[in-house]
């Protein structure tokens, strides 16, 4: 019997910044097929990096791999106070969420969690060092409607983020992409350059392949996508390297909506212990639940028993499952991995008990911008408003203005004074980063007789320093085009923050469970 699920998961990156209090044992060839194009490995001569190789030469503009990961956006985090402690190395490598277009999620704080090769591969602080760039994600339910589907939101809307190569690449090259925010950088010789390319010999032998998945719609109901397999795989072959983030308990509790964050239901977990695991190599959290699986999970090696139930502040290791095929496994076979009883459970009660329709008007911002080809302006929504969990921003950057638009605007400085500015097209405009509030005031026409806008533009909380207008200037922008005005939700309408989500994590085998991470004489969960 098939049981409807979701995703299986994938988190934060916080990887190579750990010390390895274990190492894992990575000696068979069999991992890497002979067609197999990208795979993570053991940085060689090293204890505690890994990293992310092509097996082939790559063409700049070419696509690091054809479909795109998954990207979770984590709201307003509330951490416990342990984790102010510097002790605890609790420096993750989540993204800005102004990054992926994940800014309005929340009121306060979005952190991105950039699945895939924003997990597993490195960030170089090297200005130029990088060579591949990420492309935005796309925005969509995955058909999981809130109106009919008892899973919306419980899976992230935040899906297909694919990455391309900026430089030529040699077989060997390890990928390396540019974040601005990210602490953990490539680690470099004396002459200042990346560390060496390894040997293919060295990659074979010891790297695990991580194209053996793909991409797209589950068969199963209500899971939205789901993981299938690239090429044929043998019984106990490995399908994937799995590495995982320990994350508490703790730091998932939300007060905002009074719902756990939506991280959870990607973390693997036991409630023996209120440590989670969170898996983040490419399309592994696209993986479902079957309880007649044809995968299950493994460590490469024991992971360390250093971390203790009760001891929150220790250091945290590299760890590593590996994913394993239980049987043949055809070509185009949808994956699926048995999330466990508890799991089982808890989705039938929600199906059974707790979801509810939504009965109320709701309209994605990404369904009204192709709906709405003319925007109206502020007056003529007076008379036909948009939709209540809706509002327009536009890509606009505060300090393209020119030397004399800045003079123009410090003349002008008076309370309550207007600015008006020419709108430009500039390199890096369209980056998410600069997407911010904007009201629409008046429709006129470009130099090409197309309809344009002036516009208000507001900020919103996460804008560097040099893009903050003054609180006292009221400034507007003309000649704004379509393409640069788009619908934002208001925080906490999307269906991620549904007050009737389904929220669980993956069930994960209480052998898998070292014995000092488990809660000692008290109940498994608090409730």
């Amino acid at each position: 019997m098939v049981v409807p699920n979701f995703l299986v998961s994938t988190i934060i990156v916080w990887f190579l910044s750990f010390p390895v209090a274990t190492l894992c044992d990575i000696s068979s060839s069999s991992r890497v097929p002979d067609e197999c194009q990208l795979v993570y490995a053991r940085v060689p001569d090293t204890d505690d990096q890994w990293a992310t190789y092509t097996m082939i030469p790559r063409k700049t503009g070419t696509n690091v791999r054809k479909h795109g990961d998954i990207v979770i956006q984590w709201t307003d985090p509330e951490f416990p106070n342990y984790m102010d402690d510097e002790s605890y190395n609790y420096d993750r490598l989540t993204w800005n969420g102004q990054e992926t277009g994940g800014q309005y999620e929340g009121k306060f704080v979005v952190e991105s969690i950039v699945t895939g090769i924003g997990m597993v591969a490195q960030s170089t602080t090297n200005n130029g060092g990088h060579n591949v760039l990420p492309l935005v994600p796309r925005v969509d339910e995955g058909s999981l409607t809130r109106f009919d589907s008892p899973g919306a939101g419980a899976t992230t809307s935040y899906h297909n983020l694919t990455w391309w190569f900026s430089k030529d690449l040699e077989a060997g090259d390890e990928l390396l992409y540019s974040h601005e925010g990210k602490k953990t950088t490539i680690p470099q010789s004396g002459n200042g350059n990346v560390r060496k390319r390894p040997s293919l010999e060295y990659l074979k032998e010891n790297a695990y392949c991580m194209d053996n998945l793909f991409p797209r719609k589950s068969r199963v109901k209500e899971a939205g996508r789901g993981a299938y397999a690239t090429r044929d795989l043998l019984k106990d072959s490995i399908v994937g390297p799995v590495p995982v983030a320990l994350v508490h308990r703790d730091e998932l509790r939300s007060k905002t909506n009074h719902n756990d964050q939506l991280l959870l239901n990607y973390c693997l977990g036991h409630n023996s212990s209120n440590w989670l695991l969170f898996p983040y190599s490419p399309i592994i959290n696209l993986i479902n639940h079957y309880n007649v699986p044809n995968v299950e999970l493994q460590w490469s090696a024991p992971p360390s028993s250093n971390i203790n139930q009760n001891d929150n502040k220790k250091i945290q290791p590299m760890m590593l499952l590996e994913l394993v095929a239980t049987r043949p496994i055809q070509k185009g076979e949808e994956i699926y991995l048995n999330y466990g009883k508890e799991w089982e459970d808890a989705w039938w009660k929600h199906d059974r008990d707790i979801w509810k329709p939504s009965n109320t008007h709701y309209t994605p911002s990404y369904v009204m911008d192709d709906a709405i080809r003319m925007m109206r302006t502020e007056q003529e929504q007076k008379e036909h408003p948009y939709p209540d969990n809706l509002f327009t921003s536009c890509f606009y950057r505060y300090s393209d203005r020119s030397e004399d638009e800045r003079a123009t605007g410090q003349n002008s400085k008076k309370k309550d004074s207007i600015t008006s500015f020419r709108w430009h097209l500039t390199k890096g405009l369209y980056d998410l980063k600069n997407f911010r509030p904007c009201q629409v005031l008046k429709r006129m026409e470009d130099n090409s007789g197309r309809s344009a806008y002036a516009a208000r533009i507001l900020n919103r909380p996460g804008l560097d320093i040099t893009e903050i207008i003054p609180k006292d200037e009221l400034h507007v922008v003309t000649h704004i085009p379509r393409a640069a005005i788009q619908f934002s939700d208001k925080a906490y309408t999307t269906d991620q923050h549904l007050k009737y989500a389904f929220r669980h994590e993956i069930g994960l085998p209480e052998d898998l469970i070292p014995s000092s991470w488990k809660i000692k004489d008290q109940p498994a969960i608090d409730a």
